[in-house]
């Protein structure tokens, strides 16, 4: 069936900011010039990429991919290279539009990526960049506030700043916080330590939602040094590509595991959760198994006042799908807990290009939402993330 947007408003609860070269050097004492998020040029081929401190971060097209004319790995070369609505807020309403896109949320492209270059650099210089960056998403979202969606990111190598930060973007109008799935991979306490509590306390208090993008604070400064080094010498081997971003898809599924089997949910029964761009189709397998486990291994006889791992999860946790379609046979049980996204303008992302297999929003909603009842597309492709992400 035909979806008419006019009738029920879809929310895109993925996409992406791309951020300008002079974001951080326009807003940032010059006595950071040399530290600050900054763009180069590898001379051999032309490339812009990203640096900071001493360490190349992400080429500046990792992230910007839509309307590309040739296949992934290939990216962008410069930021004249790009889509203009990566970057321009005008420009991204009329995409939008075209998209058949009424609300976007949106997430860093730098910022939420690379969190292991921030660690690399001096603390004060890492919280002025992320104050920088908060201060600009909120002016770019004010083209029209109540069509772009910003979230606040959090500095999470300071959680004293996390939580100054998180009470600035609240009172900036921001509808959410980005944290970091896996912050033991970059050497910070895990989710459930204890170590978040105050940053979860007080989400909790201002009733904002917790999201975890994959990707975000994943990257070493290894991994970094050798993605770059292997786009600049376009040196992929195709088929370890193509896997690689499948299995990074999987990532948010340990990150929920942490969630529920940890007790964060369980201390902080008010916080929701948002797993971004890992799907939906794997919940009902590992929620099955997290259950089966969790009786099979004598958890609920060690923690007799737990719920099942699968009650915190339909209470509090929600996942985003775009492209999938064969699992929607199962969403039925979970309509409360499923959102939509477009991880605009990424490259495995809802924007039909010369060199991009993928439909726009409109047609894949029609073909892929079809067998839905009109219930439980309204709450996935609306309500849900009307709920989630409300102004308050």
């Amino acid at each position: 069936m035909t979806w008419d947007t006019t009738l029920t408003p879809v929310v895109d609860t993925d996409g992406h900011v791309t951020e300008p070269p002079d974001l951080w050097s326009s807003r940032l004492p010059s006595k950071w010039a040399d530290q600050m998020p900054r763009v180069e040029v590898y001379e051999p081929t032309g490339q812009q990429y990203w640096v900071v401190g001493d360490q190349a971060a992400s080429m500046i097209g990792t992230y910007s991919v839509a309307g590309w004319h040739e296949y992934p790995p290939s990216l962008p070369m410069t930021f004249d290279d790009l889509d203009p609505a990566c970057f321009d807020p005008w420009l991204r309403l009329e995409r939008m539009d075209q998209f058949g896109i009424y609300r976007q949320v949106l997430y860093p492209n730098l910022l939420g990526f690379e969190i292991g270059a921030f660690l690399e650099v001096d603390r004060e210089l890492a919280n002025a960049c992320t104050r920088a960056y908060n201060d600009f998403i909120t002016e770019w979202c004010s083209a029209d506030t109540d069509r772009l969606l910003p979230l606040t990111m959090l500095p999470l190598w300071d959680v004293d700043e996390a939580v100054s930060e998180l009470r600035r973007g609240r009172e900036l109008g921001h509808r959410g916080a980005l944290f970091g799935g896996h912050p033991e991979r970059v050497g910070l306490p895990r989710l459930f330590s204890g170590h978040w509590d105050r940053v979860f306390a007080e989400a909790q208090d201002l009733e904002v939602s917790i999201n975890f993008h994959l990707g975000f604070g994943k990257r070493t400064k290894q991994d970094a040094a050798e993605r770059v080094g292997d786009w600049m010498k376009r040196d992929w081997d195709l088929i370890d590509f193509t896997k690689g971003v499948c299995l990074n898809f999987t990532n948010n599924i340990s990150t929920v595991c942490d969630l529920v089997l940890g007790g964060v949910c369980e201390r902080f029964p008010r916080l929701t959760f948002v797993s971004v761009e890992s799907g939906f189709g794997w919940a009902p397998f590992v929620l099955d198994t997290m259950d089966w486990q969790w009786a099979n291994n004598g958890c609920h006889e060690a923690f007799p006042g737990r719920l099942l791992p699968s009650e915190y999860f339909k209470r509090q946790i929600l996942t985003t799908f775009w492209f999938e379609k064969s699992s929607f046979d199962l969403i039925e049980p979970f309509a409360d807990s499923v959102m939509f996204e477009t991880d605009y303008p990424h490259p495995t992302s809802l924007a039909p290009g010369p060199a991009s297999s993928s439909r726009g929003p409109r047609q894949t909603i029609e073909a892929n939402l079809g067998g839905l009842s009109e219930e439980t597309r309204r709450k996935v492709l609306f309500e849900n993330a009307d709920r989630v992400y409300a102004a308050r």
